[in-house]
Parts: structure tokens; sequence; C-alpha cells
């Protein structure tokens, strides 16, 4: 399962830091990208099958319930490609604040 992380928030570089605290728990990642749009709190978009049957524990390595998933119903995640991705996670401002300032202005 490879995931994709975008920055849904102004704090710069927090998709990187959190692509790489997933890495460090066993995860596959793309690279982190910027979100189209900021969002309120984090949201996960399981792409496929693959990504829907790891959402609870992907969830439980975020931190999150599953009221951070959404569907197609909900529409497509907002990053211009996904491509490659299982799931999607847009970095909100709640888990930004518990990942701390990111350190790198590229990677959303």
């Amino acid at each position: 399962m490879r995931i994709l992380v975008a920055n849904g928030t102004n704090v710069n570089g927090i998709a990187a830091v959190l692509s790489t605290q997933l890495q460090a728990k066993g995860y596959s990642t793309l690279a982190a990208v910027t979100a189209l749009t900021t969002v309120p709190s984090t949201l996960v978009y399981p792409l496929d099958t693959a990504g829907s049957d790891a959402l609870p524990q992907l969830l439980g390595a975020l931190g999150l319930t599953s009221s951070a998933v959404r569907t197609a119903v909900d529409g497509p995640p907002p990053v211009s490609s996904a491509t490659g991705a299982n799931v999607v996670v847009v970095v909100g401002p709640g888990l930004a604040s518990r990942l701390g300032s990111g350190t790198s202005a590229t990677g959303g």
C-alpha cells in the first residue's frame, strides 16, 4: 500500500514530516505534496480496496477516528494527482500541531 500525504495547512513542510514518520512505521509513501486547498481537519481518502483494507491500522497510526475518512461520495481528494497512491492523507491543523512545525519549504 502506498500513501500520498498532502499538506492541507499553512505549515510549511508538515506533509514531509508526516511522510517520514509513516515511513518509520513501515508504510510506503509517495513524495509529499501541497493540497489544492486548506482543510479544517485531517482527511483520509482510500482510493481502492487496498487503501480501504488498511484504514483501521492507518487511522490508529495517525491517531484519527473514522470521521476523518472520505469516500467517493465526498468527491476526490484535493490534490493535483494521486497516481500511484492507495490512500491520500490530507494533513489538517490538528494533526499538524501534534506533529510540530515542518522544516522544509517544499513538500507541503
